[in-house]
């Protein structure tokens, strides 16, 4: 998978006069080295694949967040190339919309406000389909804690 898209990317340079392309490639290397160590600890290839993503996205954040903080735009604008690449690898998750739909559909199904009963009931129904960050701020919204 990574590997095809580095290839594809191998094409494109040819064409790139820009920073693009090489921004992409550089990424899909970190990403295939966090695959990878995924597949030896034991993950199959879909799940490596999405752990690994989501982890190298989450590294990418933090350096966009310290980026824009001292003010750093070329760093901002190859960071940004870089999570558009690696968003490739992820599974679309459910919008906000649909993330409320869910939890108040659950709500009405069970009785009470514990939070961890329900966040552990979420997580099971929806995990790799939501951003669990999104469902924990959208249930506590709900209950209104």
């Amino acid at each position: 998978m990574i590997n095809k898209r580095k290839i594809e990317l191998m094409k494109l340079k040819k064409e790139d006069k820009g920073n693009e392309v090489l921004q992409r490639y550089s990424i899909l290397g970190i990403l295939d080295t966090r695959f990878r160590e995924e597949v030896r600890e034991g993950l199959n290839e879909d799940e490596a694949i999405v752990k690994s993503a989501n982890k190298v996205k989450k590294d990418l954040e933090k350096e966009k967040e310290f980026a824009l903080k001292y003010d750093r735009k070329e760093i901002v604008e190859n960071v940004d190339i870089q999570i558009n690449e690696v968003e490739r690898f992820l599974p679309k998750y459910m919008s906000e919309q649909e993330i409320e739909e869910f939890v108040e559909n659950a709500l009405n199904k069970e009785e009470g406000n514990n939070f961890g009963k329900f966040m552990g009931m979420l997580s099971k129904q929806l995990k790799g389909k939501a951003d669990m960050k999104q469902v924990s701020k959208v249930l506590k919204d709900k209950l209104g804690i």
